[in-house]
């Protein structure tokens, strides 16, 4: 059994939860061999040090001292470069190969690095990735998420703000990409909502009780899980 809470850094991560799914989810490996095992998750402590959380109730460590010492960071993992995206504050987004350690690609230049208060916050940008679609999905201040190709860093699209039903105007909205491309994020009440990038959200919410057995996940529709913590 997962421990009771992970730590305050690791955003949403989505999991694959069923067999019939690929690794599209932006922590998973391969699908596992039934819908009732879980795959992999990913943590990166205050240390710096990566750790994947699988069936068994200790986390495996997979680099230590990936990254120096941090208490506010967020980041996401693309499986199929091996590049953990990060960041540290609201103006860049870093990445670093888990294998190598050499720094990769960056991004920054966001808009919204302008707004009033912005620029003293010193809060780091949540991020996600979505796997199936090769995108870097980074949330805006303005409430909107802009999509990156993960290829080459070109701007593919932009979810507007309208399509989450609420505003989140000045601060980082947490998301993540389901296996089946639908986007959750978490609302103001604390609940799962979930989203079409055209037509908004869909209806399914989950709320914090739909927590399996009091761990900081719940479970989707459709079959995967969402880390709350």
């Amino acid at each position: 059994m997962l421990r009771p809470a992970l730590s305050s850094m690791f955003a949403l991560a989505l999991l694959v939860a069923a067999a019939a799914m690929t690794s599209m989810a932006c922590a998973s490996e391969a699908a596992p061999a039934s819908p009732e095992v879980a795959s992999v998750i990913y943590e990166l402590t205050e240390d710096g040090d990566l750790l994947r959380w699988g069936s068994s109730p200790e986390p495996e460590l997979v680099v230590a001292g990936l990254l120096p010492p941090s208490t506010a960071r967020e980041f996401a993992l693309d499986a199929t470069s091996g590049l953990l995206w990060y960041s540290e504050n609201h103006a860049r987004i870093e990445s670093i190969d888990i294998a190598t350690r050499e720094p990769g690609p960056s991004l920054g230049g966001f808009s919204d690095v302008g707004l009033v208060g912005c620029a003293v916050s010193g809060r780091p940008r949540t991020i996600a990735i979505d796997e199936g679609r090769r995108l870097l999905l980074v949330p805006q201040l303005t409430g909107g998420v802009l999509e990156y190709r993960l290829d080459d860093l070109g701007l593919e699209d932009v979810v507007s703000a309208s399509m989450f039903g609420e505003a989140t105007l000045g601060a980082f909205r947490r998301i993540a990409v389901a296996p089946d491309g639908y986007l959750w994020f978490v609302s103001a009440d604390g609940s799962l909502v979930e989203v079409d990038r055209a037509s908004g959200p869909t209806g399914r919410r989950l709320s914090l009780e739909d927590r399996d057995g009091g761990a900081p996940f719940a479970r989707t529709p459709s079959g995967g899980l969402v880390a709350l913590d």
